[in-house]
């Protein structure tokens, strides 16, 4: 399972679970309207967290967040709100 923490947030959240300690995957930030924010690579971790400070991309707002494979399969998507 996959978790993402602090949600809502200022930006500042964390994503876990254990298939990050096996796979790489990719996290990919859209705003509502469909505009894609942000896009980072995540590599294998030992303990299966990846923190993003993204408070300067992000406005107070909602976002949707996917966690993809490699290949472009979304694995999870969150609903996300920003607050500041």
């Amino acid at each position: 399972e996959i978790k993402l923490y602090n949600n809502p947030n200022n930006g500042n959240f964390t994503i876990s679970g254990d298939l990050f300690k096996k796979e790489e995957y990719k996290l990919i930030i859209f705003d509502l309207s469909g505009k894609l924010i942000d896009r980072e690579d995540l590599g294998k971790t030992a303990n299966g967290e990846h923190h993003f400070s993204l408070e300067n991309k992000l406005t107070t707002g909602n976002y949707m967040v996917n966690i993809t494979s490699q290949s472009g399969n979304i694995i999870r998507n969150f609903k996300m709100s920003v607050k500041k």
